[in-house]
This record gives structure tokens, sequence and C-alpha cells, in this order.
């Protein structure tokens, strides 16, 4: 795999917006802000992978792991942060689900463990969206709803054709996923 300049860019975008929301949020709700501080290491180390021209294995390896990371106990953390005072028993099934998963990875067969990774996040939009329709929070439905969409929607391989623009579809995902963070922040502010 060669040097991915605008998926470094886009990573780096992605890793900015995550650590100005961690600076904003940290205090107001520690979860949000846990929960978008391990987002903004995947990030991270995801400019440091698609910068090079030759990742080594060890970068790849943390790139996989951060964003896997980030899925199984970033997005419940963040989940956390929404519910905690608009339904606080979704809050014990958060962390319950995130820190099985976590415990429980090893044991688990390749596609046992993708599966497991999608349900967790999963169950942490469907509480954020739940929690967002109960207290009219739209920013913070609309959030979730396009964390939903995204991968399907954009795809994570290829390239989308606009016109004679090739836009690589991580790049599209990663975008779709700051413009989230931010209607998050909007909506997480409320609280």
């Amino acid at each position: 795999m060669g040097r991915q300049l605008t998926t470094a860019i886009s990573d780096g975008v992605l890793a900015l917006t995550c650590y100005r929301l961690v600076l904003y949020l940290m205090i107001p709700s520690i979860y949000a802000g846990l929960g978008f501080a391990i987002q903004a290491v995947a990030a991270t180390v995801g400019v440091l992978r698609f910068a090079s021209d030759r990742p080594s294995n060890t970068v790849v390896r943390w790139h996989d792991y951060s964003s896997w990371f980030a899925a199984v106990a970033g997005m419940p953390l963040i989940a956390v942060a929404f519910c905690k005072y608009v339904l606080p028993y979704m809050m014990n099934f958060n962390f319950m689900a995130s820190m099985g998963l976590i415990l429980m990875n090893g044991a688990m067969d390749t596609n046992m463990q993708k599966l497991s990774k999608q349900a967790v996040s999963g169950f942490a939009m469907l509480t954020i969206l739940l929690s967002c329709f109960y207290s009219a929070n739209v920013y913070g439905f609309v959030a979730a709803a396009l964390y939903v969409v995204a991968a399907p929607i954009t795809g994570l391989d290829g390239n989308i054709h606009i016109g004679r623009y090739n836009i690589p579809r991580l790049d599209a995902f990663h975008y779709v996923l700051v413009a989230a963070n931010l209607l998050f922040f909007k909506a997480l502010y409320r609280f």
C-alpha cells in the first residue's frame, strides 16, 4: 500500500476535530470526552499509517486496533454521555457490552469479533437515538443517524466518482464522521 495523502488529511481533520471536542467536553461530560479522546487517538494513528509510503506492520496493527477500540469503547462512552440523564439505566448496558467484548475478544474467531463489534457500536447508536428521541435533541439524533449510515452509504474501499473526480470512499467516510461529531458536540452542549 502506497502513500494515501488525501486519506491522511481526512484522518487528520477527524483527529483535530476530536481533540477539539475533548477540550470542550471533558469537564461537562467526562464520558463524551473520553469517547472522543479514544476516537482522536485512532485518527492520529491513521494519519501516521496513511501518510507513510510503507507503513510498518506495527503502525498498521495499532491503527486497526485503535479503530476497533474506538468502535467498542469510544462509541459506548459517547452513548453513556447521552443517556446519563434521559435513560440512566442504559448506561450500565453500554458499559457491560463494551467491557464484555473487550475482555472476550481474544477468545472469539474473526467473524464473531466483527459481528460483536457491530453489535456493541450499533447498540451505542441505538441508545443515542433513543435518548435524543426522548429528549427531543435533533442534533444528537441526526449525528447518530449519520454514524449509522456513514459506512453503508460511503463505503470504505474504492472511489466515489463525481464527474471527473475520484474521491476515496474512506475520505468521504472520515468527513461524514467529522460532521456527525460536530453535531454530537452541539447536542451534548445542550445537556
